[in-house]
């Protein structure tokens, strides 16, 4: 079992809407941000850069078989179109591996960064935003994406535009980009880390990871969750990455966490805050404990997380 932050009073974990709810409405859209907003704390979206310099919610550099339009029905590079291109695009009636969304709404396009925040700021404006910037994780995806300069120096912008810097987290798994953040802005970075892209999947080195959390000075530390308690990689991530984020300060978010089974795990390792598809879920899952506990009637299978809440 692991066990890492032991702080002297633990807070119930605050709760960072993946994707808006992405569970119940289609990722990323102004449906399925609204939707999260009552029950998080942080919302988190992927943006991309228009040819036109305008960032846009949405989680791949390409347009494709996920999405329908009436202008034109090849695969597009995002950078390579305008914004009134990019939103000609509607999503289709279609889940993904995991049966989500649950919920699909006619007509809905890929809202831009602007119209985010101004969502917040209408409708929940103590939330804040995990603003997630994609970039390529191998050379071959280079082609994929604008140059970081580019979309960084419309980030700050939109940001200042809202006045919303305070209230914004910039995510990345990119490390140049989080380390130009650093030297440039007083903005709170989101170390986002997997591991290389390897067969059959990302294998985590999370020597590496810590040495990088030394450099970087992340507020937030958000390693993917499966990995972080997986009996292979699992001793490894005790021994390199809890004495780096101990030493840095450094909050520790995994993501992405769904389903009763792992939210209990995520409480058991006092995680600060936890991202996942379902914040309606969550939100309702740690009431009920919570309850439970002042009512002093706990159930059984419940006393060893009672005490986390």
């Amino acid at each position: 079992m692991l066990s890492f932050l032991k702080r002297p009073t633990y807070q119930t974990p605050k709760i960072v809407g993946h994707r808006g709810a992405r569970a119940l409405f289609t990722e990323n859209t102004l449906r399925s941000i609204e939707h999260a907003l009552p029950f998080v704390s942080q919302v988190e979206i992927d943006v991309h850069l228009t040819k036109d310099k305008v960032l846009v919610s949405t989680h791949d550099p390409v347009l494709g078989p996920r999405y329908q339009s009436s202008l034109m029905t090849e695969k597009r590079l995002i950078k390579d179109m305008t914004l009134d291109e990019v939103q000609s695009f509607h999503f289709l009636d279609q889940k993904d591996k995991y049966g989500f969304p649950k919920h699909f709404i006619e007509n809905e396009k890929i809202p831009t960064l602007s119209e985010v925040i101004d969502l917040i700021q209408s409708k929940a404006p103590n939330v804040e935003l995990f603003l997630e910037i994609k970039y390529a994780m191998t050379r071959e995806e280079l082609a994929l994406y604008p140059e970081r300069r580019q979309i960084l120096d419309v980030v700050y912008e939109t940001l200042k535009k809202f006045r919303f810097e305070e209230k914004t987290y910039i995510m990345s798994f990119d490390e140049k980009i989080l380390m130009r953040i650093k030297d440039e802005t007083n903005l709170k970075k989101v170390f986002l880390y997997q591991g290389p892209k390897r067969w059959p999947f990302p294998t985590p080195n999370f020597k590496y990871a810590a040495k990088k959390i030394l450099e970087l000075e992340p507020k937030v530390f958000s390693p993917n969750f499966h990995q972080m308690i997986a009996p292979i990689f699992s001793s490894h991530f005790k021994k390199h990455i809890h004495p780096a984020i101990e030493k840095t300060n450094s909050e520790l978010v995994p993501w992405t966490v769904n389903g009763i089974q792992n939210w209990e795990k995520c409480l058991k390792l006092e995680v600060n805050r936890i991202i996942t598809d379902d914040p309606r879920g969550l939100y309702k899952y740690l009431k009920r404990l919570k309850n439970d506990r002042q009512r002093s009637s706990v159930l059984p299978h419940q006393k060893s997380l009672a005490k986390y809440l």
